[in-house]
């Protein structure tokens, strides 16, 4: 299964077209086979994030990410629609 993922980037927060509050990355970190890894996790507060990860268990594998492609909303005004759009296919999955 291959997916291209658009990024949009906005002063290293990320926006949801849905919310009025940015979203932040979040890190958290976890050893395994006795190195450090780090985890980031895109959430409105350190609250958020951590409910967020208490729901891991639950997730399901969908691929493996080959590339991210950040762009700006000045040269893709648009992509707020998009995301809708996008959200509505991925709902009827």
């Amino acid at each position: 299964m291959f997916r291209l993922i658009l990024v949009h980037m906005i002063k290293s927060h990320s926006y949801h077209p849905h919310s009025d509050q940015e979203y932040k990355t979040f890190l958290f970190s976890y050893q395994f086979d006795g190195v450090r890894w780090e985890l980031p996790i895109i959430a409105k507060s350190p609250e958020e994030a951590r409910a967020r990860l208490n729901r891991f268990p639950y997730a399901t594998y969908d691929g493996e990410l080959k590339m991210t492609i950040p762009i700006s909303s000045t040269f893709f005004p648009f992509h707020h629609i998009i995301n809708s759009i996008l959200n509505i296919f991925r709902s009827r999955q």
